[in-house]
């Protein structure tokens, strides 16, 4: 007998393409250890060549557990020690991106970083200079303690 409606399969949680100079990851659901799993094995398949760029796309990413966390831990940490590359982990989420940091810290990957727009991803992984992340927020940091050194003293001037 054949059904009267197809039943539609989920989509693949796992997404990896080629764009340009770029391999671009999306997940899909809930981040747990099989999502984890099969990220690990489609990066170690993707069509690598020098000089790519990589962009994780996590907007449609409902949670996380722990133990998609370690994978994804372990799975980046695995690909900067293979395949040092530039990368942007593309999320709006404040949880998201907190994981984000964690990864940043855990694998000391100086070339990652979370941002919350394409526009941002684009800028971050087409960015020419060597300047990690930590240095590229430090260096913002000065310039706006400077401004700030500067109104202060133009108010104690102006008393």
């Amino acid at each position: 007998m054949v059904p009267l409606f197809a039943v539609p399969s989920p989509p693949d949680p796992v997404r990896v393409a080629r764009s340009g100079d770029r391999i671009v990851v999306t997940l899909r659901g809930l981040l747990d250890s099989a999502v984890g799993a099969a990220l690990d094995d489609r990066l170690r398949a993707a069509p690598w060549e020098e000089g790519d760029r990589l962009l994780i796309d996590l907007r449609e990413v409902t949670d996380f557990n722990e133990a998609g966390a370690a994978c994804l831990l372990r799975t980046h940490g695995a690909l900067v020690a293979v395949r040092p590359c530039r990368s942007a982990y593309l999320t709006d989420r404040p949880r998201l991106r907190a994981l984000i940091f964690k990864i940043i810290h855990g694998t000391q990957d100086k070339n990652t970083r979370p941002v919350a727009s394409l526009t941002a991803a684009d800028a971050w992984l087409r960015e020419a200079s060597g300047q990690a992340f930590a240095d590229v927020s430090l260096d913002r940091a000065r310039t706006l303690l400077g401004r700030l050194q500067e109104r202060l003293r133009d108010r104690r001037s102006t008393q």
